[in-house]
């Protein structure tokens, strides 16, 4: 008793040479489950290219939704006797499905974990890529540069900032940005640098 889960024909995934595409079809679109007690005899789906070909005389056709999606659709048939799916038969069937269904939904969830996974790790290794790149560049640039944080602690150093104060990085780090400046200039750069934050645009400043 052949079996074959047609979930992939929704998306075009089979062809007529391999299932009955036109009772596959119905399923998918009705949602509702097709019994043929013996497709031989005449039926909605007996000028179907495989039923015609392969002759098949009893056919069940389920299809598997979990929460109102439908996630597959579960195909059997046997070629040697008509009337082989009866009521009881096709009670198991229905609930061998239902499991299917939710085995086929989490399989399907977990594929798509693992590609936002692998997504995910690859844009976190270009952003530690572009992090080093901008980082050497910036780093040996021929001027001073520095980093600070919204509350004015220093964060980054370039190598001419720090060769030109002649300071560890280590008795840096923590440092307010002015305590770089003149007293006497503090308050207007201050001023620029509220507003830039608040603005989020950049600021020009001349200090000593």
């Amino acid at each position: 008793m052949p079996a074959r889960n047609a979930s992939a024909l929704a998306n075009g995934g089979e062809s007529p040479a391999e299932l009955p595409e036109s009772l596959l079809r119905y399923v998918i679109r009705t949602r509702e489950s097709v019994t043929l007690h013996d497709a031989t005899a005449e039926n909605l789906f007996s000028e179907d290219e495989y039923i015609q070909r392969k002759r098949p005389r009893s056919v069940f056709c389920l299809p598997l939704i979990k929460q109102g999606k439908l996630v597959g659709v579960l195909y059997l048939e046997n070629n040697l006797a008509p009337g082989v799916f009866t009521p009881n038969r096709l009670a198991i069937l229905e609930l061998i499905a239902s499991q299917a269904a939710i085995s086929l939904e989490q399989a399907r969830l977990y594929a798509e974990l693992s590609q936002e996974n692998r997504d995910r790790k690859q844009a976190q290794e270009a952003l530690r890529a572009n992090e080093v790149k901008y980082r050497h560049l910036v780093d040996t640039t021929p001027a001073f540069v520095h980093t600070a944080l919204p509350n004015g602690d220093l964060d980054f150093f370039n190598r001419g900032w720090l060769e030109y104060v002649g300071l560890p990085l280590t008795e840096l780090l923590g440092w307010r940005w002015t305590s770089a400046i003149h007293p006497e200039d503090v308050e207007a750069i201050l001023a620029k640098w509220r507003a830039s934050l608040e603005s989020g645009k950049p600021f020009v400043g001349e200090s000593r």
